[in-house]
């Protein structure tokens, strides 16, 4: 079984547009249809972490989006719409760990 992250979106329509927004990211976009969208901000996701990892800089990949946008998620209201989606990433237990934690395990004496 591979590991898997769970990231929490929430996506709304606005007057013209739909927006997604990944909450533990804070990473946002915007497209004409709610399909484009959630496509959209899954290869944003994917690109983030991709990046995290190949320059090692997982301290920085975990950056919480506002809190009203939370309490949007926290909140429901009929012309939202909710979205939780879990990535599945093929990475390594350890990596796993040190994005949780924030922190590479100290290593044995």
């Amino acid at each position: 079984m591979r590991p898997k992250l769970h990231l929490d979106i929430v996506i709304t329509q606005e007057e013209d547009y739909w927006l997604a927004h990944c909450l533990q990211l804070d990473i946002v976009t915007t497209a004409e249809t709610l399909e484009r969208v959630k496509s959209d901000i899954l290869d944003l996701i994917g690109v983030q972490i991709s990046y995290a990892f190949e320059h090692n800089n997982l301290d920085n990949l975990f950056f919480p989006a506002p809190a009203e946008v939370w309490k949007k998620f926290t909140q429901p209201v009929d012309e939202i719409e909710y979205i939780e989606k879990e990535i599945s990433l093929d990475i390594p237990l350890l990596e796993i760990q040190e994005l949780c934690y924030g922190q590479a395990p100290t290593p044995a004496a």
